[in-house]
């Protein structure tokens, strides 16, 4: 569930963010990869890595926004701040 989440926010990202031209260069961890990848797989340093990348990227774009349903209403929030704290990656609201 966590690495849905977490793929869930970069692709938010990069939506909020598509109007930006991004030329980081590839990296392992950017690879496109067609392997099946678990928990089990990914080292330390590898979901680190991922993390401080997805971090970078969302401190380039400034505020960006998650789109979420409240019962049958959508709710548009803002966010703009992304923190790594133990190991984890927060963002704040704006």
């Amino acid at each position: 569930m966590k690495r849905v989440l977490f793929a869930l926010a970069a692709i938010i990202a990069l939506a909020a963010c598509g109007n930006k031209q991004a030329a980081a260069p590839e990296t392992e961890s950017s690879k496109v990869s067609n392997e099946v990848v678990t928990n089990d797989t990914i080292s330390p340093e590898m979901k680190e890595a991922n993390m401080k990348e997805v971090q970078a990227y969302l401190k380039e774009c400034g505020a960006f926004f998650i789109a979420t349903a409240d019962e049958d209403q959508p709710r548009v929030r803002p966010f703009g701040v992304s923190e790594i704290i133990d190991g984890r990656l927060y963002t704040s609201k704006v």
